[in-house]
């Protein structure tokens, strides 16, 4: 009796996990159409901001806008990164002083310095229990 009671637990559990993940639908806007792939990442961590993604997607872009949907994440603060790669060598690249050579972006419109690369907290949004979407513009 006190496995199946464990067993319902668990079933339970399960079933208010998945019934508090939401889709993160991300439009890319100003991609070079037909100029390669958009990558993105999403991050949940400022540890881990761009440096370990969560999840990492790619779609083409046949035009000036591609949309990306991240499916199931549970409600918390996350970020979303973006490239175009333009030449194919899945990596943005750079100059020699570290400024992107690729279209590039970022959620919330966050951009680098002369210091570095912007915080999680300038690039991060709150995704609920409800579907989100937001526009991150490539530059």
């Amino acid at each position: 009796m006190h496995s199946k009671r464990v067993w319902v637990a668990l079933v339970l559990g399960l079933a208010a996990a998945c019934a508090s993940a939401a889709d993160l639908t991300v439009v890319f806007e100003k991609a070079v159409p037909n100029g390669g792939k958009v990558r993105a990442a999403i991050y949940n961590q400022a540890a881990d901001f761009m440096k370990k993604p969560l999840r990492g997607q790619e779609a083409p872009a046949p035009g000036d806008s591609v949309t990306l949907v991240f499916k199931d994440l549970a409600a918390g603060d996350y970020a979303v990164t973006a490239f175009q790669d333009s030449n194919g060598n899945e990596k943005l690249d750079t100059s020699s002083t570290g400024m992107p050579q690729e279209p590039y972006g970022m959620s919330n419109g966050a951009r680098g310095g002369p210091d570095g690369p912007p915080s999680f907290a300038d690039a991060a949004f709150h995704l609920g229990d409800a579907p989100l979407t937001v526009k991150v513009r490539l530059k």
